[in-house]
C-alpha cells in the first residue's frame, strides 16, 4: 500500500471510530472481510474499541486471523470478564444479518 493510503486509511479509522465512541460511550465493530486480522487489531489496540468480531470467509486466512487476534490481550486479570473480539468464518452477510440479530 503507498504511504499516503496508509495515512488515509489509519485517518478514517481511529477518526471516524474515536468519535462514535465519544458519542455513544462504546464502540463495537463488525469487520465483515478481515484478511489477517490486522485491521480488526488497529481497531482494538488504536481506536480503543470493545469489541471486534473478526470475520472472512476465506479458510486460508482463519488460522493466521486467529494467531494474530491472540496476540491481542485482554487487558483484563478477570478470567469472568466479556472477550474483546472474536474470529469467524462466514460469508459476509450472513456473518452480518448474525450480528444483527444477536
Amino acid at each position: 500500500m503507498w504511504p499516503a493510503c496508509r495515512l488515509s486509511v489509519r485517518l478514517v479509522v481511529l477518526g471516524s471510530s474515536s468519535l462514535h465512541k465519544q458519542r455513544t460511550g462504546r464502540l463495537r465493530v463488525f469487520d465483515a472481510m478481515s484478511g489477517c486480522g490486522v485491521r480488526a487489531l488497529r481497531y482494538l489496540n488504536e481506536a480503543g474499541a470493545d469489541f471486534v468480531l473478526a470475520n472472512d470467509a476465506s479458510q486460508s486466512e482463519t488460522e493466521l486471523r486467529l494467531h494474530n487476534m491472540q496476540s491481542y490481550a485482554h487487558g483484563s486479570s478477570d478470567a469472568n470478564a466479556e472477550p474483546t473480539w472474536q474470529v469467524s468464518r462466514e460469508d459476509a452477510n450472513k456473518a452480518l444479518m448474525k450480528a444483527y440479530i444477536e
